[in-house]
């Protein structure tokens, strides 16, 4: 059994792929056939959507870590405060 995929170019919708920019794609990545390059698009949209998840949670880790840095300096500054 097949699975079908349909996939519509239009170039009246900003954002999205118009034919001559995937086009343009196929001749620059030396491609054949449109389902070639769409497969690439593809491929590419998935590898750079986990370097991104991946870029996100190193920043959630470093956000994290620095917070449990400042800890000790928020109850130092909370404690001068109520001292003066």
């Amino acid at each position: 059994m097949r699975i079908r995929k349909t996939v519509t170019l239009d170039s009246s919708l900003e954002g999205f792929a118009n034919p001559e920019d995937v086009q343009k794609y196929m001749d620059q990545n030396d491609l054949k056939t449109l389902s070639a390059a769409l497969k690439s698009l593809m491929d590419e949209h998935h590898q750079l959507s986990q370097q991104v998840t991946q870029q996100q949670q190193l920043v959630h880790e470093i956000v994290q870590g620095i917070m449990e840095q400042l800890k000790p300096t928020a109850k130092k500054v909370t404690m001068t405060d109520r001292n003066l």
